[in-house]
């Protein structure tokens, strides 16, 4: 995701998928400024520190959620524990 993320990060609780990322520039456009390719978006992504488990570790984000095929059920777990209901 880009800038437009952003927005949602002052939720009470944020979820992050494992491969996710949140910055106003994203790291393929990074590179591309930086090192006139985006080849090295991943190495960008690490020096931003925009990548999901960076952004856990700073505490921006509350979970990182492993993707797969029950990863509506485990979000809907998170959700409920954190809404009370579980």
């Amino acid at each position: 995701c880009g800038g437009a993320a952003l927005a949602l990060i002052p939720a009470q609780t944020v979820i992050c998928m494992e491969n996710g990322w949140v910055s106003p520039l994203p790291p393929e456009g990074a590179s591309v400024i930086s090192h006139r390719t985006p080849d090295r978006a991943a190495e960008m992504a690490r020096v931003q520190g925009v990548a999901a488990l960076a952004l856990r570790d700073a505490g921006v984000v509350d979970l990182v959620a492993g993707e797969g095929s029950d990863l509506p059920g485990r979000v809907a777990d998170v959700i409920a524990v954190t809404l009370g209901r579980s």
